[in-house]
């Protein structure tokens, strides 16, 4: 029971499909740069990559961010209640 509420609060599954699904996607890019497939085909390929990976990168920052904010948040222990 406790095993699933540590899985429901971190998420683990969810971010493992979400960091895999990042790697896949850059990984992508770079095959497609190393063969020169469009967008990749002109002189600046280089600069290409760099601004599609940043793109990628700098969105799935967003996303995350934004899921941190909507994710229920654990209770935040206080001090012992004073018995008197």
């Amino acid at each position: 029971m406790v095993s699933a509420g540590l899985r429901q609060l971190f998420r683990w599954g969810e971010n493992w499909v979400r960091t895999n699904s990042m790697l896949m996607a850059l990984q992508g890019e770079l095959v497609n740069w190393s063969c020169g497939s469009a967008p990749y085909g002109g002189a600046d390929s280089s600069a290409v990559l760099a601004s599609r990976t940043e793109e990628l990168v700098r969105s799935e920052a967003g996303e995350w961010a934004e899921t941190r904010r909507s994710a229920p948040q654990p209770p935040v222990a206080g001090p012992p209640a004073s018995s008197g």
